[in-house]
C-alpha cells in the first residue's frame, strides 16, 4: 500500500507505520457503526501530510477529449438513479427517445 504513497511523496512517514495505519482503519469498515480505531495524535498528524502531499501532487485539472457524460456519484442512491434515468445513464432505465 505504502508503495504508491511513497512514489508520490509521502510527507516523511515511514511506509510500515503508513500501512499499519492504514490496515487497522480497513479492518473496522465492516464493523458495527461507532467502532473506533485507535490511533495518536501524531499518527493522525502523520496520515493528513501524507494525504496533503498526495492532493498536492495531484493535477488540479484534467485534459479530457468530447464527448464526454459526467454523473456525480453523491448523495442518496435513490436520487442518484432517478438523475441517471433522466439523461439515460442507467441501464434499466426505458428509452424515452420514442
Amino acid at each position: 500500500m505504502a508503495t504508491q504513497v511513497g512514489n508520490q511523496g509521502q510527507g516523511g512517514i515511514d511506509p510500515t507505520v503508513l500501512d499499519d495505519i492504514i490496515r487497522r482503519l480497513l479492518e473496522v469498515r465492516l464493523a458495527r457503526p461507532g467502532k473506533q480505531v485507535q490511533l495518536s495524535e501524531t499518527e493522525i498528524r502523520q496520515l493528513c501530510v501524507a494525504a496533503r502531499e498526495i492532493f498536492i501532487n495531484q493535477p488540479n485539472l484534467l485534459e479530457l477529449q468530447a464527448p464526454i457524460k459526467i454523473c456525480g456519484v453523491h448523495g442518496v442512491k435513490d436520487h442518484n438513479v432517478g438523475n441517471m434515468s433522466k439523461v439515460n445513464l442507467d441501464p434499466s432505465a426505458k428509452d424515452k427517445s420514442n
